[in-house]
């Protein structure tokens, strides 16, 4: 039995605690949860960054676009204008020519009437006639401003009362002596001439050169530039001080510029531009001249000479020529009026309703 008890038998080993689970569980919630907000995060500043910038983007274009579409409008309404002054100008020259046609188609019947002798017309129809060539050289006169044409006319006038040969006409011809030496005594502008003078000058638009950059530098720099300094002291002779103030004074200059005469050159898009205007103000001094608008006419030229002198180079040839033209241009005067030449037709008529009535 001893024995059996010196035996050692086994003890069994202690059972360790078991690790609860919860404060694992909670960490693993806590993980995703730090997750989901990083998700988050991440998803709201790729919204920022991608989206807003992406609308922004967009209404940048917008502005784009309409600004676009403004100079546009601005440009098809300019050259609508310019069209529209375009069509005037024709309608004029239109009437300027149906004027001219009838004026030559009276000259050819008053030159067929010259052929037939005098005793074979009638003194009325003859008298008739000199009063239609009187009313028309009055008509070229106050209308058209034609001093050679009316005195044409009126020279066929009087070459009819000289085939007549009466006395009772003598002062009708006298008072168209007069007329016809003061219409051949007056210089006014030549309009017909004065349209293609602007028409040539508007030829030399497509030659004209912008004006180059230049730099013209100040007085305190060309002092500066040669040795303005020279009788101050050198540097060693004087204190620390006074060469750090002499040094700070020249980083600040105040300069005044004439914001007028300094003009930024034109950019290449803008130089289209700059023709059209120059063109649209000569298309409208044409129609001035042609509607002998003195006031229209000097403003024209006066805008088409300051635009050349503020964009385009004066020592090219072609701007020189233009400058030239349209300063020869402003000193025409359109508006000088012509001598009255009615009192011949007055005359004729008193003559012709007493003989109706003696008659």
């Amino acid at each position: 039995m001893a024995e059996f008890e010196d035996i050692d038998t086994p003890t069994p080993e202690p059972r360790t605690a078991p690790v609860p689970r919860a404060p694992r569980r909670g960490l693993g919630l806590l993980a995703c949860v730090l997750a989901l907000a990083a998700l988050a995060c991440s998803g709201y500043l790729y919204w920022q960054l991608v989206w807003r910038a992406g609308d922004d983007i967009d209404a940048r274009f917008a502005e784009l676009e309409a600004e676009v579409a403004r100079e546009r409008n601005e440009r098809a309404a300019t050259d609508e204008a310019a069209r529209a002054e375009r069509e005037q100008l024709a309608d004029d020259l239109a009437a300027q020519v149906q004027v001219l046609a009838t004026t030559r188609a009276a000259q050819a019947r008053s030159t067929a009437a010259k052929t037939v002798p005098a005793s074979v017309v009638p003194r009325d129809w003859q008298l008739a006639e000199v009063e239609y060539l009187l009313r028309l050289a009055n008509m070229r006169v106050r209308l058209e401003r034609d001093a050679d044409g009316a005195t044409d006319v009126l020279s066929a006038a009087d070459e009819i009362l000289a085939r007549i040969d009466d006395f009772a006409f003598h002062e009708v011809r006298r008072l168209l002596a007069d007329e016809t030496a003061s219409l051949r005594a007056f210089e006014g502008a030549d309009v017909a001439g004065l349209y293609l003078r602007l028409e040539a000058a508007k030829g030399l638009i497509d030659q004209l050169p912008l004006r180059l950059p230049e730099y013209v530098g100040g007085a305190d720099e060309r002092d500066r530039d040669d040795g303005g300094s020279a009788g101050a002291p050198p540097d060693d002779e004087r204190s620390l001080f006074e060469a750090l103030l002499a040094r700070a004074d020249g980083l600040v200059r105040f300069r005044r510029h004439d914001l007028d005469a300094r003009r930024p050159l034109l950019p290449a898009n803008e130089v289209e531009e700059l023709e059209r205007h120059l063109r649209l103000a000569l298309d409208r001094a044409q129609l001035a001249a042609l509607r002998r608008d003195q006031a229209i006419f000097t403003a024209s030229l006066s805008a088409a000479r300051d635009t050349l002198d503020a964009f385009v180079d004066p020592t090219r040839d072609a701007a020189a020529a233009l400058g030239t033209e349209i300063e020869a241009l402003l000193a025409m005067d359109l508006a000088k009026p012509l001598p009255d030449i009615s009192g011949s037709l007055t005359e004729l008529r008193d003559l012709r309703q007493v003989t109706a009535e003696d008659g």
